[in-house]
């Protein structure tokens, strides 16, 4: 039986993504002759970047395909931030798999690599996760800390097109946490020659909230890519684990949202941070 193990590392960029990696390694365990013509393939893919849970991503779907053999669809199975499956497919094809994950119906990530099962041999193969939607994220979006460290989380962007104006609001148990500095990362929104207007910038530990509305001058100068927006500095409070969460409603606030330079609003997504107090 072919055993392939998927794990899926954040590539900062990252994502680039952008994306993630999944990692994957191939082993034949000898439990039947050598010249099978199907493999059992296990995918374990580890959810990383993004703070990837149940609560971000609804389904994951994985595709596999090739000249000569049916198209074959397997659901992953969600398990807080990794997601599974067991699919049979063809030794010695060249195979196309393809993983979609989707937030309810719309589709917000892809990516696909082209692997022939061989079996055998330990074998290594790569997908790239690339986002399908303008998206603002928490990065890290996972990670550890003693009571009373302070560390910092960034407001990044990835994969948004002619932005001119971003309205997000932070939001964190100000039992565990306290905001202790506060400052903005300006290489994305310049990079198109315009510069930063900040209409809003502020920190609120009494209620446990970070709003920034930042925009872009002259809105001509809207900006296409991946950045960083602004960093946070928090103070770990007390042990425990806490997410910060992340906004970007228009339908809470008319601060919130992503704008594009026509000042229209982008359909866009928000992934918040897992923080672990130790």
């Amino acid at each position: 039986m072919l055993k392939k193990m998927s794990k899926r590392k954040s590539w900062v960029l990252w994502l680039a993504f952008a994306g993630a990696i999944i990692t994957s390694c191939s082993q034949v365990t000898p439990t039947g002759p050598a010249n099978l013509t199907d493999a059992a393939i296990t995918t374990s893919i580890q959810l990383s970047e993004g703070n990837w849970t149940a609560t971000s991503i609804t389904s994951m779907v994985l595709e596999v395909y090739g000249s000569g053999v049916d198209t074959m669809h397997k659901a992953l199975t969600l398990v807080g931030s990794s997601a599974n499956a067991q699919i049979k497919v063809p030794v010695g094809k060249k195979l196309t798999f393809q993983v979609t994950a989707y937030q309810n119906t719309t589709p917000i990530l892809k990516g696909s690599t082209i692997y022939t099962p061989k079996g055998g041999t330990l074998e290594n193969i790569q997908i790239q996760l690339d986002y399908l939607i303008p998206t603002v994220i928490l990065t890290p979006t996972a990670i550890a800390v003693k009571k009373n460290d302070t560390f910092t989380i960034y407001l990044a962007a990835r994969h948004v097109t002619d932005l001119a104006t971003i309205g997000a609001q932070v939001t964190f148990d100000n039992t565990k946490l306290k905001v202790v500095d506060l400052g903005r990362e300006d290489s994305l929104l310049t990079s198109n020659s315009g510069s930063v207007m900040q209409l809003k910038f502020s920190r609120d530990n009494a209620v446990g909230h970070v709003d920034i509305v930042l925009g872009v001058f002259p809105a001509s100068a809207g900006v296409s890519g991946k950045g960083n927006i602004c960093k946070i500095v928090f103070e770990a409070l007390d042990a425990g684990s806490t997410d910060i969460q992340l906004s970007l409603d228009n339908t809470i606030s008319s601060d919130l949202g992503l704008y594009d330079k026509s000042a229209a609003l982008i359909n866009s997504l928000a992934l918040g941070s897992r923080i672990v107090i130790e």
